[in-house]
């Protein structure tokens, strides 16, 4: 009998360890490690600012789709960039002003997003809709 068992156990390991891992990662949280990874390239210097930018906007656009205030953000990150470019600016001071803005935005998507979700499982769509 405790054989029965051990085969068993054995063979529910195997199974859990040869599924595809899951790919349930919400797009918020995709998107918060894809943008600490380019920035942590852009502050060792392998990537310049501008290409940090691009990079994150293309990956935002995959992610979310097209969104306006996002847009503005990164086309003010952009403009920052530029400023601390030509010297008007000090570089920190653009990285500072840049990242605050974003992480502004993210943290107020993720609070519509929260009550959305709330509203949702208080007042369920109808089906007919």
């Amino acid at each position: 009998m405790w054989k029965l068992a051990a085969l068993t156990c054995v063979l529910a390991l195997a199974a859990c360890a040869s599924a595809p891992p899951s790919s349930s990662t919400s797009p918020a949280a995709q998107w918060a490690s894809y943008r600490a990874q380019v920035l942590a390239e852009r502050d060792d210097g392998r990537l310049t600012a501008m290409q940090a930018e691009q990079s994150m906007r293309s990956k935002f656009e995959e992610l979310f789709g097209t969104d306006p205030t996002m847009d503005g953000a990164l086309a003010y990150e952009r403009d920052l960039y530029l400023a601390a470019d030509a010297g008007k600016l000090p570089r920190v001071e653009a990285e500072a002003l840049s990242d605050a803005r974003i992480d502004e935005l993210m943290q107020r998507r993720a609070a519509q997003q929260a009550l959305h979700d709330s509203l949702e499982s208080r007042f369920p769509r109808d089906p007919e809709d």
